[in-house]
């Protein structure tokens, strides 16, 4: 088993703090979303000076809590999260952020990653996390 870890930030919306990842999909650096309730890893569409310089390989259903919206899978690629690299991870463009996420680039579920435990640390804003 292998122990990982990374700095975090915060973001509050609504009143309530949640945790900002970074993390790099083939070398283009986006900040997440952690949402232990997720089982992908979710982009919202490009905006502004950010645009994806990956090509979408298809388009795909997917259900939100606004109904039934296009998405589209993207090709395998290598995602790094601090000292963790994992291989032939797929990420889905799903539609615009919502308005109180419109500063961050998309939704991490850690389970995707094959993470089986995982430790947030609020008073060092560290997550840690353990792979096998």
């Amino acid at each position: 088993m292998a122990r990982h870890s990374v700095d975090v930030e915060t973001f509050t919306a609504s009143g309530a703090p949640y945790w900002v990842v970074p993390i790099s999909l083939d070398g283009v650096g986006f900040r997440v979303l952690l949402d232990t309730g997720a089982n992908d890893l979710g982009l919202f569409a490009p905006r502004g000076s950010k645009p994806f310089k990956f090509v979408r390989s298809e388009t795909i259903a997917h259900d939100s809590a606004a109904g039934e919206q296009k998405a589209f899978a993207m090709p395998p690629m290598i995602l790094v999260l601090n000292d963790g690299k994992f291989k032939n991870q797929v990420a889905v463009i799903v539609g615009e952020a919502p308005g109180a996420l419109r500063e961050i680039d998309g939704v991490l579920g850690p389970t995707v990653l094959g993470i089986t435990r995982i430790e947030l640390d609020w008073e060092q804003k560290c997550l840690r996390w353990d792979t096998q």
